[in-house]
C-alpha cells in the first residue's frame, strides 16, 4: 500500500527520521525529471497562438527532429 502525506516544512526532518526506525516502511523519493527548455518554448508558443493540440504522429516527428538536433 502507498500513502501520501503532507507534513509541515519544519517536521520533515524528525518525521523521516521516525519512519526509518520502522523495519515495515520503506521510503521511495519520487524523482524529479526537468522539462528541458525547447519543450517548453514549444508549448508556451503555442499557447500564445491560441492552438489546441497536435496530432500524435506530428507530436513525435517534431520530439525526433529536436532529440535529433542535441545528437
Amino acid at each position: 500500500m502507498q500513502l501520501t502525506l503532507n507534513i509541515k516544512e519544519n517536521k520533515v526532518e524528525a518525521f523521516i527520521n521516525f519512519i526509518k526506525t520502522l523495519d515495515y516502511v520503506s521510503i521511495q523519493e519520487d524523482e524529479v525529471l526537468e522539462i528541458p527548455q525547447w519543450q517548453q518554448d514549444i508549448v508556451l508558443n503555442r499557447m500564445k497562438n491560441g492552438e489546441t493540440n497536435i496530432p500524435e504522429e506530428e507530436f513525435y516527428k517534431l520530439m525526433e527532429r529536436k532529440l535529433d538536433e542535441k545528437v
